[in-house]
């Protein structure tokens, strides 16, 4: 299951992994902006993943991790590069979603925990009527 929604002004995609785990991260690819809630789940190794439909990139579900295989197809990681909240889905059903703390990219200090996917979170290149709304 999916759902797409705005928390504080935020685009996030909750998702419910292929072993039952709820994630939520920003709904945007952190590469080009590709709408993250219409992208194939892939474990990757012992990782559960999301593909961006647009260019294949691949994001950890729960750290956040950009991941590719090198030449001799070992996985390598990125780092961090898409926003990860806290999701918890409560006994009364409903879901809830914590953002993680941001700083904005622009003239942000050296030590701030900016990441690329925070340049798309909150953008006007983010179209949502483009990506489905809920899916079950």
């Amino acid at each position: 299951a999916r759902l797409h929604a705005k928390v504080l002004g935020r685009n996030v995609s909750v998702i419910r992994g292929r072993r039952g785990r709820l994630f939520c991260l920003d709904a945007v690819c952190y590469h080009a902006g590709g709408p993250l809630t219409a992208g194939d789940l892939e474990d990757v190794g012992a990782r559960e993943c999301v593909v961006c439909p647009w260019h294949r990139y691949r994001i950890d579900l729960a750290t956040g991790e950009g991941l590719y295989e090198d030449m001799n197809r070992r996985l390598c990681s990125k780092g961090l590069r898409q926003r990860t909240h806290m999701v918890e889905q409560r006994d009364d059903g409903f879901v809830w979603v914590c953002l993680s703390a941001r700083r904005p990219l622009v003239d942000a200090p050296p030590d701030s925990n900016a990441l690329p996917s925070d340049e798309y979170a909150y953008g006007a290149q983010f179209k949502p009527s483009a990506l489905p709304r809920n899916e079950s």
